[in-house]
């Protein structure tokens, strides 16, 4: 692994947990329960993932955000799939950890507009 990957790969990371840090707080903020169980796209993202089927999981995420573009919860799913990835394919380590750190940027971006309508 190339310093430059890991460090893509801890970036990324971040951006994932600030993200959902942020998300929380503006779901927190709106009086809504961030806690959803049932069959929303986020859960079915998370079966898939829980059970290693990270294309299905890919592909359920990408079907809801045609729907939600800047849906900070499926974005961080997503990118946290591609990091997934990323670790159980190293000959395509780069371009799993390139594409996770775009969902990350798009859910930390989408994540802070969320919040600045909500104040």
């Amino acid at each position: 692994m190339t310093r430059s990957s890991w460090f893509l790969g801890i970036i990324g990371l971040i951006v994932v947990v600030a993200a959902a840090l942020v998300y929380r707080g503006s779901v927190a903020a709106a009086g809504q329960s961030s806690d959803k169980s049932g069959d929303d796209p986020v859960s079915r993202i998370t079966g898939y993932t829980v059970k290693g089927e990270y294309d299905k999981a890919l592909q359920e995420g990408q079907l809801a955000l045609k729907s939600d573009p800047e849906n900070p919860a499926i974005l961080n799913q997503m990118a946290g799939i591609c990091l997934i990835r990323a670790k159980k394919e190293p000959a395509q380590h780069e371009d799993w950890i390139r594409k996770g750190a775009e969902y990350a940027q798009e859910a930390a971006s989408s994540a802070e507009s969320t919040t600045r309508a909500v104040r």
